[in-house]
């Protein structure tokens, strides 16, 4: 399981394990070393071949998370951006 998509709301994790819409789940990132402890409740999950082109996954949005946590996102996603902007070499 990984986190495939993130924002200071929420996210998508990739993997075969969903939940239930509406389930609540404690979950644990680990950014720049930091552990960070948030609640978060499934809003859409997808199966195996539930919709063709989809990963399967859940989206997860963050209901219990701290200002602290929210900027350590925040931050990260920031310098995510910076650096594929400052490496105009790399092919996508």
């Amino acid at each position: 399981e990984y986190a495939s998509v993130i924002s200071e709301n929420g996210m998508f994790v990739r993997t075969s394990a969903t939940r239930p819409v509406g389930t609540v789940l404690p979950v644990s990132l680990l950014i720049r070393g930091k552990t960070l402890q948030i609640e978060a409740t499934v809003i859409y999950s997808y199966g195996f071949g539930d919709y063709p082109y989809k990963e399967p996954g859940m989206g997860l949005k963050f209901e219990s998370i701290s200002p602290a946590d929210r900027a350590v996102i925040g931050d990260f996603i920031i310098d995510q951006i910076v650096t594929g902007l400052a490496d105009p070499g790399k092919k996508e």
